[in-house]
């Protein structure tokens, strides 16, 4: 950590320094400490896609207030331009964990598209799906989310409601 600020300080204009001292906290479990890193970054660096990116992807994972999820959203619409799966697939979990499920299928049934193989993408979609009702659509994304041993953030609820609804 004390590298990592040290090169921030010698070098405030490169994010490796800002993306290595924030993922440190964020392995802690300091998810308030990894968003303010990221904040103070953006403050100088507004156009950082990928800080914008990483700093949506704590609030929607780590806050379930409302006025996080409003910032998560507010932060990932800035993503809506790229053709970067990860980071349109940043903009569709945002939109679900805020509750707009048409938004959220609309984006991730297109990141799924773009990258079919990608679990986690697979996992977002058909969690999106199954909140909509789309019982069908959940199972048959849900699928080959949880088909192998992936691991990734989530991959127990997915396995969780693939197996609730495989039983239907």
């Amino acid at each position: 950590a004390e590298v990592m600020k040290r090169g921030i300080t010698a070098v405030p204009e490169d994010p490796r320094f800002v993306l290595g001292l924030a993922g440190l906290s964020e392995r802690k479990g300091n998810f308030d400490e990894a968003i303010k890193i990221y904040d103070d970054y953006l403050a100088s660096n507004p156009d950082s896609l990928l800080v914008i990116n990483n700093i949506a992807v704590l609030l929607s994972e780590h806050k379930t207030d409302e006025k996080s999820l409003d910032r998560a959203v507010s932060m990932a619409e800035k993503l809506a331009d790229t053709k970067q799966p990860a980071l349109l697939d940043t903009l569709g979990w945002a939109y679900y964990k805020k509750g707009d499920l048409e938004n959220a299928a609309s984006v991730l049934s297109g990141v799924v598209e773009q990258s079919p193989d990608v679990p986690v993408f697979r996992y977002h979609l058909g969690m999106t799906y199954y909140k909509q009702g789309d019982i069908r659509a959940a199972k048959e994304i849900l699928e080959k989310a949880v088909a192998e041993d992936y691991q990734y953030n989530g991959i127990d609820e997915a396995r969780l409601v693939y197996e609730e609804i495989t039983k239907e």
